[in-house]
């Protein structure tokens, strides 16, 4: 997702929250991978990037709210590294104002 379309998907008090989700996501998964020596900046580009798609897919295409990503996400990301096929979960997506 280009930068620019943050600005739409996230408020303006909210995007270091946001940054902050990311650098949790692509910092957990290389825990869980348990590397340490060898990470790339390749390797990291990589993994935003997947974090970047599956933000982009639950903000902006099925509207969820920042704290539902928050909770869910991050399984998302370590299906999509694990090379699990995942489906955004079912039921009411909600967004809280602001949020």
């Amino acid at each position: 997702m280009a930068a620019g379309m943050y600005a739409s998907l996230v408020p303006a008090d909210k995007v270091g929250q946001v940054t902050l989700f990311f650098e949790h996501c692509i910092t957990q998964s290389f825990v869980t991978d348990q590397i340490k020596a060898s990470i790339t900046e390749a390797e990291v580009k990589r993994r935003f990037q997947i974090v970047d798609k599956i933000f982009g897919q639950l903000r902006g295409d099925l509207h969820w709210s920042l704290d539902k990503i928050y909770e869910l996400a991050p399984q998302y990301v370590r299906d999509e590294l694990d090379g699990v096929k995942w489906e955004p979960a079912k039921g009411a997506s909600w967004v809280v104002p602001g949020g």
